[in-house]
């Protein structure tokens, strides 16, 4: 039966609305009119390119539920990584051997000895990884992103990545990379291998060509408050998450997480982590992550 009287509101409705169907004139867009659809009064309001969508439809996208996260479905062949179905990996001295971005660049750009002085300092305690990063910012200003992707591509990353990652990611296991360096180098990484989420300090970035200027610093805490929201909306809890690296930058994570591999790591971290491994693959984390043993 029809209702008469009930005035909805108003909603950004995209509707092909056609003579034959409603009795008007087709809508152009940013034009409104009232018309009659089953019974109600609705104002409808057209964007540009059309679409239908049902009433219903368009209640819900005006005025969206809040749902909390969907609990995760079991996936037999989880089985194999036990109860870690998230991995977050770190990227300085972890994924990048023997050094990390800030030193890459810097050594492409001759300022090596300055910032070895300051990563020195920060692994010490001495200075916060905002020191590190304005004094870097300055030399890569105005430097174009293709160019320091092309130095980062050539460092000595680890050996094993591609092979542990499609492992990882055929299973169903969701790969995060949590770190302090900057975000662009691990925006390089996600393009190529895929990770769901990654975190960094950010610089401004205009045409291509990097600003000079931080508008995110990013620090150790800041890494595990990183994995802690992406797990919240993503319906995962911390104790489901193993952290895989190798310094100081990664202590408040391997505290927070459920299992934690220090890799080729510094003695902070070690003592921190619950698993220790030394190797030149990081294929060799796979044993770990089913098997749950120090190897």
């Amino acid at each position: 039966m029809a209702v008469q009287g009930i005035r909805l509101p108003r909603l950004n409705l995209a509707l092909a609305s056609t003579r034959e169907e409603h009795g008007a004139e087709r809508f152009e867009p940013g034009r409104e009119e009232p018309t009659r659809l089953a019974g109600l009064n609705v104002t409808l309001f057209a964007r540009p390119g059309g679409g239908r969508m049902s009433l219903a439809g368009a209640v819900r996208a005006q005025y969206p539920l809040k749902r909390p996260p969907r609990a995760r479905r079991y996936d037999p062949r989880m089985e194999e990584f036990g109860v870690y179905p998230v991995v977050a990996f770190d990227l300085d001295g972890t994924l990048l051997r023997g050094t990390s971005v800030s030193l890459l660049l810097a050594q492409w750009l001759g300022q090596a000895n300055e910032i070895m002085e300051l990563e020195r300092a920060f692994h010490a305690h001495e200075i916060s990884n905002s020191v590190v990063a304005d004094t870097s910012a300055g030399w890569l200003a105005g430097q174009r992103t293709a160019d320091i992707c092309a130095v980062l591509a050539e460092g000595a990353w680890i050996d094993g990545m591609a092979e542990t990652f499609r492992a990882l990611a055929a299973v169903g296991v969701k790969l995060l990379l949590g770190t302090v360096t900057w975000r662009f180098a691990a925006e390089m990484l996600q393009e190529r291998y895929g990770f769901a989420a990654v975190s960094g300090t950010e610089m401004h970035v205009g045409d291509g060509v990097l600003s000079g200027i931080v508008t995110r610093y990013f620090d150790e805490h800041d890494k595990v408050r990183f994995v802690e929201e992406w797990c919240a909306r993503n319906g995962y809890s911390m104790s489901q998450v193993a952290a895989v690296g190798d310094s100081r930058s990664d202590v408040p994570l391997f505290e927070s997480a459920g299992m934690s591999i220090a890799l080729n790591a510094t003695p902070d971290a070690r003592a921190a982590a619950t698993h220790v491994l030394n190797t030149d693959d990081l294929s060799d984390v796979l044993a770990l992550l089913r098997a749950g043993e120090v190897a």
